[in-house]
């Protein structure tokens, strides 16, 4: 058995993870339960939550509850933490901050319309913003707590087929660690993990745009071909929520 292999390492502990319908916000979810979380989950697909849910009650491991919400809605999100929270007994321990879009594929900057634009920093970016600002606001700054916000390794160490999409993950990136300097004093610890190519729905359907956009067909083969999992990135971000990796910091390249 490894380090971060014990069954019940997460058992009381109380998880929010959000894009949890599907991808790996929803491997996440189950692998957190597996090791024992009561999982909250926050998505906006009512059906593919409840598949969640319902993968999570069957495996018979750990607890999930569950909320919709828009993750731009600053209302939708405060009240769906606070309710999820509240369902959990009033205390949360980690956050796993998962939702996200790509819009804009292969679009050169002369044909990339505002409300693209304004649709991905919001949603990412901001939506970043908004579930840590109250996720955080139920967490005892005195306690030990984790906040995983996942970003990419495009807009940081390679550049996007999209725009708008590097421009949101590198704000995340930045986000984060300001937000880790400003809760140095507290027990709380602040991480941005950046994948690489993940197969998951929202990687699969920009490729899709990609080709549609005039894209290379052999270059995106070759990128189906290198994808990783969304199970191996779950494995990461659960990693970081395990009390015994109180020792790790800061930003995590994955995959």
């Amino acid at each position: 058995m490894g380090l971060f292999d014990d069954v019940g390492a997460l058992a009381g502990q109380v998880v929010l993870v959000t894009g949890a319908g599907n991808g790996v916000g929803r491997a996440a979810a189950l692998l957190a339960a597996s090791r024992g979380a009561t999982v909250l989950c926050v998505d906006r697909d009512e059906a593919s939550m409840l598949e969640t849910v319902g993968l999570i009650e069957t495996a018979g491991r750990g607890v999930a509850h569950y909320r919709i919400a828009e993750i731009t809605s600053e209302a939708e999100i405060s009240r769906a933490i606070d309710q999820l929270v509240s369902l959990a007994g009033g205390t949360l321990d980690a956050v796993l901050h998962v939702a996200g879009i790509m819009r804009g594929q292969r679009v050169p900057l002369s044909e990339l319309t505002l409300d693209t634009w304004t649709e991905v920093i919001v949603t990412n970016l901001t939506g970043a913003f908004l579930v840590s600002k109250y996720a955080l606001a139920k967490m005892d700054s005195q306690r030990v707590g984790v906040v995983v916000l996942v970003a990419s390794r495009s807009g940081i160490t390679v550049p996007s087929g999209s725009l708008a999409y590097g421009a949101s993950k590198g704000g995340i990136h930045g986000y984060a660690m300001s937000l880790e300097k400003q809760l140095s004093n507290t027990s709380i610890r602040v991480h941005t993990v950046c994948p690489g190519d993940v197969d998951t729905p929202l990687m699969r359907k920009s490729l899709e745009d990609a080709l549609d956009n005039g894209a290379d067909p052999a270059e995106i083969a070759k990128i189906r071909q290198s994808l990783g999992t969304a199970e191996e990135i779950a494995s990461v971000l659960v990693h970081l929520i395990d009390p015994a990796a109180w020792g790790f910091s800061g930003t995590v390249m994955a995959g």
